[in-house]
Formats: C-alpha cells, sequence, structure tokens
C-alpha cells in the first residue's frame, strides 16, 4: 500500500522534480540503524534511469541534511512483471524483513500516462495471512469464489474507509466480506442462497476468533435478495459495494458462442436488477467495484453482455481517478486455459 505524497507533469522531471520534493514530507522519525530504498516503476526504459539517478541523488542529499548520514541504502532489482520489465522494485520481502514500512523509508515512483506520481511505502502484502484466510477457513469453494487478494482489491477499489459500511449483495460464502473486516470496515453481506449464508457465518466466525473481532453473525450476513436490496437497507445508507453477482459455472471445454450467449443473457437480468436496487442504497459520491464474467469460445470469441446500458439506467458512472486513463474492464489476470475472465468495473454515484 502507498501513500501518494505529489504529482508532477512530464516536463517538470528533469526541470524541477527536486524543488517540488522539497515542499512535501516522505518521513517523520528515522534512526541512524533505518534502511530506505527506491522503487520506480515505468515502462519507457529512460524514465526509470532517469528517475533513479535523480531520486537517489536528492534522497541521499536530503537525509545527510537532516543528520542522517549512516542509513543503509537497500538498492532496487529489476521487476519481473509482463510489461513493466525496465521498472526497479524494491522487493516486498525486503521491505517487510528490513523494517523498512514501520522503521524506515521506502521512497515510489510511478510514470502513468505522462505524469509522475511519487510516495512512500506505508504497508506490504502479507501472502501467508492471505494463503491462510483461503485455505484453512471451513468451507471453501475454489469454482464459485474468488480469491482473498482480488477480494481486497475490489474493497480497496470500493473506496470504503476503516469504520465505513461497506455491503456485498452476493456476498457466497463471504470472501470479500472477510477481507474487508481485517481491515476495520463495517462489512454486511446478504445471499439469496441459505446454504452461503450458513457457509459465510462460518468462515467469518473462524476470521473472528484468529483475529480477536467481534461480531453478531446474524446482523453481518443475511438470507436475501439483492434484486430487492431497499428492503434491507435504508436509501443511502450504504458507503461502498465490492461484489461479484455471478461468474457463471465453470466450462471443462471453451463453449460455442451460442451457449455462451445464453448464460450471459441470463447474467445480464440479474445484474440490471441487482444494480438499480445497488444505486438506491448507496450513498451519493459511493462506489461499487464489480466484476462482470466474460466467456471465451471455442471460435476464439470473447464474449459478454452490453454493461454501459445497464450502468446508465441505474444513474450510476464509470469511476475515473484523477490523472489515471483506465480503460474498463480492468483485468483480473487470466490462466491461459480459464474459460471465463473476470472483468472488473469501478462504478460511482453522481454526488448531485
Amino acid at each position: 500500500m502507498v501513500e501518494i505524497v505529489c504529482d508532477v507533469s512530464d516536463k517538470a522531471i528533469s526541470r524541477d522534480l527536486t524543488r517540488v520534493l522539497d515542499r512535501y514530507e516522505f518521513y517523520d522519525v528515522l534512526g541512524d540503524k533505518s534502511k530506505w530504498g527506491i522503487s520506480v516503476y515505468s515502462k519507457r526504459p529512460e524514465i526509470v534511469r532517469k528517475l533513479s539517478h535523480i531520486l537517489e541523488a536528492y534522497f541521499k542529499a536530503r537525509l545527510r541534511r537532516n543528520g542522517l548520514r549512516k542509513l543503509k541504502y537497500v538498492p532496487a532489482k529489476p521487476l519481473n512483471l509482463q510489461g513493466w520489465e525496465p521498472s526497479l522494485e524494491v522487493p516486498s520481502e525486503e521491505v517487510a524483513s528490513r523494517c523498512m514500512v514501520d522503521e524506515g523509508l521506502e521512497v515510489v515512483a510511478a510514470h502513468l500516462n505522462e505524469r509522475l506520481y511519487v510516495g512512500r511505502t506505508l504497508g506490504v502484502v502479507d501472502h501467508e495471512a492471505f494463503k491462510t484466510r483461503d485455505l484453512k477457513r471451513p468451507f471453501q469453494r475454489p469454482s464459485l469464489s474468488m480469491p482473498p487478494k482480488l477480494a481486497r482489491i475490489l474493497v480497496n477499489l470500493s473506496g470504503v474507509k476503516k469504520g465505513e459500511l461497506l455491503l456485498d449483495p452476493f456476498c457466497g460464502i463471504g470472501t470479500i466480506l472477510a477481507e474487508a473486516l481485517v481491515m476495520g470496515i463495517d462489512a454486511r453481506g446478504i445471499d439469496i442462497e441459505p446454504r452461503r449464508v450458513y457457509e459465510s457465518r462460518m468462515n467469518l466466525s473462524w476470521l473472528a476468533k484468529g483475529h480477536r473481532i467481534s461480531l453478531d453473525l446474524k446482523t453481518k450476513v443475511v438470507q436475501g435478495d439483492a434484486r430487492r436490496l431497499s428492503r434491507y437497507f435504508d436509501e443511502e445508507s450504504v458507503d461502498g459495494i465490492a461484489t461479484e453477482p455471478i461468474l457463471l459455472p465453470p466450462f471443462r471445454r471453451f463453449p460455442p458462442s451460442s451457449f455462451a450467449k445464453e448464460g450471459l443473457s441470463k447474467a445480464e437480468s440479474i445484474y440490471l436488477k441487482s444494480l438499480l436496487e445497488m444505486a438506491k442504497v448507496l450513498k451519493r459520491g459511493g462506489r461499487i467495484a464489480i466484476v462482470v464474467p466474460y466467456v471465451r469460445t471455442k471460435d476464439g470469441a470473447l464474449l459478454s453482455f452490453s454493461f454501459e446500458p445497464i450502468i446508465k439506467r441505474a444513474g450510476l458512472s464509470f469511476y475515473r481517478p484523477r490523472g489515471f486513463l483506465w480503460s474498463y474492464p480492468l483485468w483480473a489476470r487470466p490462466e491461459p486455459d480459464q474459460k471465463v475472465l473476470r472483468g472488473i468495473y469501478v462504478l460511482v454515484k453522481d454526488q448531485r
């Protein structure tokens, strides 16, 4: 998790980047035994080289000015991620093991859409904790539920903060709810299947014991129909929504286009009716992070239903963060032989 401290245009990188950085605080208290490093992300090798040189020289000088001459510099390594190969990253295990989050400093610079964003790392992914929440919970349904890491991404995209209310109206076995609760969010779930409600409650009970969270399971997860959400929640009472309404049943083989269209048509009706209800209970300015199914067919097509008209009917619009040219859908990285793909959309309710 990174906090963006400042951003500048491409033109300012060489001309006055260091002057801009002087205006902002990147660290509070650092000791002589602290570690620090710089990660640079860009698809352009020349930008990576330039930024690495500028930022390393700048922060070495700034730390010396603050009397911090003995801090150990941890060099970044080439990032092995398709499309971002020139980038340099301090590995997350290095950041965690060398205490660069709580007691040190990792500066992060990301060059996107002709702007440079500079920030500092606030936390790193605990891969073992995700694995535990996935594989050791009482009920698991790999074919129907998403991985906890993807659930965490959806919660983050919803923009819901600690103490606020997040809703998953298709909660299944509670994967999204679990990630929200770990983050200190007041998470509520609904599912139309009594069995899923029971499994979700049991998974959350198991989670609560491990994390010492106090829960009233009967109010956290209830049986209900997402197409009638306004029966269970007051209008404009929910801060944000994160959900995967329907992924479609798993296909053993790539299906014919006609078969895929039949399943997608049924899904389209569910999405339309439930999104109309989500828009009612969502606060103005609130976001919905939602997964839409895309089907790969045996003739090589990638099919889904027309989602944009549904969004407009619900009075919602695409969320577009400042400075980023997002192209929807956002993709959860699929496996080569995956038949049903997850396309992610982030929607926002007009504040007017």
